[in-house]
């Protein structure tokens, strides 16, 4: 999709290889970058190099990021083809729209089957959410372990400068005392 305004947009909105605003972002798991979901269905391989950083990640690893794709919803958009200015869902919105509006085919016959594709297209990605949920839970968790395992160290070290700061002050007060009996 394409914008009068892109270039206002933070560089991680825009697609790296259309250059266009992400539309229907994809992400690469292994190094996060995006790329419209189009764009990537133009890449064959099974390994997929990344079009920005140019680390490789298996096809089954680059995943639908939907969580992305509703942040960008509440960007501020200027039509590319009028003056037209709306949120960016509005104008993807109206861009479906108008794309139904200059379609000759039955309405009817169309919507059904779009009905029927769309709910199946929704249980075949079901499985590809609950398992990208659960990777990152399972990261998530993970993280949490490395932070209570680093908090740990933390507080056994602050435990540690405790004691040497009592040893420390011990040690100085019995200095003070021996250098005040030899006065």
């Amino acid at each position: 999709m394409d914008a009068q305004n892109k270039n206002i947009f933070y560089p991680k909105f825009i697609c790296f290889v259309c250059s266009f605003i992400l539309h229907d972002p994809v992400q690469f798991n292994t190094c996060g970058h995006r790329l419209c979901q189009s764009c990537f269905d133009t890449l064959k391989d099974n390994v997929i190099k990344c079009p920005q950083c140019g680390i490789e990640t298996q096809r089954d690893q680059i995943r639908p990021d939907r969580g992305y794709k509703n942040d960008m919803q509440s960007l501020s958009i200027v039509c590319s083809h009028c003056n037209w200015t709306d949120v960016f869902n509005n104008y993807q919105l109206g861009d479906a729209q108008r794309t139904s509006n200059e379609m000759d085919t039955d309405i009817l016959r169309t919507t059904t089957v779009l009905d029927d594709d769309f709910a199946l297209n929704q249980l075949d990605e079901f499985p590809e959410a609950i398992s990208m949920f659960a990777n990152s839970i399972e990261t998530l968790n993970k993280d949490v372990q490395c932070l209570n395992t680093e908090l740990l160290e933390y507080q056994n070290k602050l435990q540690h400068l405790k004691e040497n700061a009592s040893n420390v002050k011990l040690a100085i007060e019995a200095e003070r005392v021996s250098y005040e009996a030899t006065m």
